[in-house]
């Protein structure tokens, strides 16, 4: 497939090889090349355009919320609508300045939503919870990285960490996998040949995660989180809000809101359980 935006993502690359930002580079009559620079930026090019190897991977990092996330392959490279809906759920959070609240990010991959939840709240807790060894050492990397020492990972199946954990939460978000099998021809062709495809793709036409959250949840949630904030904050596919808020609802969630991104497709799932 063809690269969506070429000149965007030739200034990405060039600014990740001067570590300067576009501004500064557009100032200059000509960019100097080194050997080295001229090597490496060659390399990326070929990784880009005949290995099809998502540009965010080459690079490094994406910028999240206002902090920078380190990715590599073949970790979920976390997308701008997760960071939409993330943000607003921090601007909404800061609206009610609950005090020291706990917070548990299930299927947390990069760590992404939980660092930036952490680092916004630093009286919080912060807890990441991901089945994939790779996905829990990059998490932590991340968190040292930008010395946010509210925010803790743990690698366990997300079952058997609901079954398990002792420990009582007041927000519970998560970005689980939720693309059915028969969806696999849709995705680019750099998603499939680079990103786990056990963070993309869900048994039962993308729900399966949904149904075990819904019914494990009860377990872990404090009960006590303030008017008109959400306990529980899900990120779903853009054909999926009837069926999750369906799913949850059956499970004694209720006040169900499906956000929309801003493309205007469904893609978050606020609600409260009622105990």
């Amino acid at each position: 497939g063809k690269i969506e935006q070429p000149d965007q993502e030739a200034w990405w690359l060039l600014e990740a090889l001067f570590k300067s930002p576009r501004s500064r580079l557009m100032c200059e009559a000509r960019l100097p090349f080194s050997e080295s620079q001229q090597e490496k930026i060659d390399q990326w090019i070929h990784e880009r355009v005949d290995e099809k190897k998502p540009l965010q991977y080459i690079i490094g990092y994406v910028p999240f919320c206002g902090i920078s996330v380190l990715v590599r392959p073949p970790i979920l490279i976390p997308r701008p609508e997760t960071e939409e809906w993330t943000a607003s759920l921090i601007k909404e959070l800061r609206v009610v300045q609950m005090p020291q609240m706990k917070i548990l990010d299930l299927c947390c991959g990069s760590g992404c939503i939980g660092l930036a939840l952490a680092d916004a709240f630093p009286d919080a807790r912060v807890v990441g919870v991901d089945l994939n060894p790779e996905a829990v050492a990059l998490a932590c990397e991340n968190r040292d990285r930008l010395g946010i020492a509210n925010a803790f990972f743990v690698q366990e199946d997300l079952n058997v960490f609901l079954d398990s954990v002792p420990e009582k939460f007041d927000l519970v978000v998560s970005n689980p996998p939720y693309i059915a099998d028969s969806e696999l021809c849709m995705l680019p062709e750099g998603v499939v040949k680079w990103e786990d495809h056990k963070a993309l793709f869900a048994p039962d036409r993308g729900l399966a995660f949904y149904k075990d959250i819904a019914q494990k949840i009860r377990r872990v949630l404090a009960g006590k989180s303030a008017i008109g904030v959400p306990e529980v904050c899900l990120e779903i596919g853009r054909l999926q809000g009837k069926e999750v808020t369906e799913i949850i609802s059956k499970c004694g969630f209720y006040g169900i809101v499906v956000h929309k991104d801003a493309s205007g497709q469904d893609r978050c799932v606020h609600a409260k359980l009622n105990y």
